[in-house]
């Protein structure tokens, strides 16, 4: 018989199991909008931030912390892996009993249960900001797909009221183009996971704000040293601190005017160009770079597949060339800059 969530945390709370003192949450509503907050009883709020989530969400997820001795659900069915560089397992999502279970080999396990409570369970000596990373940037990006909402690997920012976003591979280019945007004056709307609404008028959203760069790129867009801080501990990435009440954020949904696809960076140019893309061309690289947390439900298959064929109909797609010097960056920007103001 399946357990109950009750049961689970119940289970948690035993003695030698206990939850520890930090607890996380999201609130996802179309009424407050989306508020995370992470809490800690030492020292109050760490973080907290709101979102207007597009869509009619009213899930709450609350993810709590506990140590490596927690019990962790027994996977009943492995759904996707993901291998990382040198061909090993990084990413294993599984079906259990009570939901599903993430897996990153040899760091954490998080569970997902029916009712969105997200329980996770470090390896010993795993920095914080490496959970806090898995968490933001893997698991509730899955986790809000799941509630069949639109959700990109992609980066946007604001131009003159109107989104732009760039789709594209990991390493390709994303958070660099957009972070020399945003430090060239127009405000982040997400560095890497954007929320899609196909409402009239189509909207995008970020998670939370913040981007992630290489050390190289951090230097090439002008951040300052002391406003990074390390992203995870197997990675140099850096993660940029971002102040959403200061730092030019763009918190609300905003409509979302045309999608930039990023060629390879192996590609030999030499100069920028900019091509639209057909609409069944964009149906592929929307599915290619959408999160989903259980690959194998065909009802959401469906339902997605749907959502993405109507966005691809309705919303513009460029493909975009540009060599990969960052002295060309600002050249990038005054192409794109020129494209979206000559595009209705």
């Amino acid at each position: 018989m399946a357990v109950s969530n009750q049961e689970r945390v119940e289970a948690l709370r035993r003695p030698g199991r206990e939850v520890a003192p930090s607890d996380y949450f999201v609130l996802m509503s179309a009424q407050t909008g989306f508020r995370y907050a992470m809490r800690d009883s030492a020292v109050g709020f760490r973080r907290e931030f709101d979102f207007r989530l597009p869509g009619e969400a009213t899930d709450t997820i609350r993810v709590l912390l506990c140590s490596n001795s927690g019990t962790v659900a027994v996977p009943l069915r492995r759904l996707t892996q993901h291998d990382d560089s040198i061909g090993d397992a990084w990413v294993e999502l599984y079906e259990t009993a009570t939901g599903y279970l993430v897996r990153f080999t040899r760091v954490a396990d998080f569970e997902i249960l029916r009712d969105n409570t997200i329980v996770f369970s470090p390896q010993s000596d795993i920095p914080q900001h490496t959970i806090e990373h898995l968490l933001h940037d893997h698991v509730i990006p899955r986790v809000i797909a799941h509630e069949r909402h639109t959700v990109l690997h992609a980066a946007a920012v604001e131009v003159n009221g109107h989104a732009i976003a760039f789709l594209g591979d990991t390493g390709w280019g994303k958070s660099t183009l957009t972070a020399s945007f945003w430090r060239a004056g127009y405000a982040l709307v997400s560095d890497d996971c954007v929320v899609i609404s196909n409402k009239e008028p189509i909207t995008a959203a970020g998670i939370y704000p913040g981007m992630r760069l290489w050390p190289d790129s951090v230097l090439a867009v002008g951040v300052p040293a002391d406003e990074s801080t390390p992203m995870a501990h197997y990675s140099s990435k850096r993660r940029i601190v971002v102040d959403a009440e200061q730092d030019g954020v763009q918190t609300a949904p905003v409509p979302l005017q045309q999608v930039y696809l990023l060629a390879s960076p192996d590609d030999d140019v030499t100069t920028i160009s900019i091509t639209e893309t057909l609409p069944h061309e964009r149906v592929i690289h929307y599915l290619e770079h959408a999160f989903r947390l259980d690959p194998t439900d065909r009802a959401r298959n469906a339902a997605e597949f749907e959502r993405l064929t109507q966005l691809a109909e309705r919303l513009p797609m460029y493909r975009l060339q540009y060599p990969r010097r960052y002295d060309v960056l600002p050249d990038v920007r005054t192409a794109i800059l020129a494209h979206v103001a000559s595009t209705p």
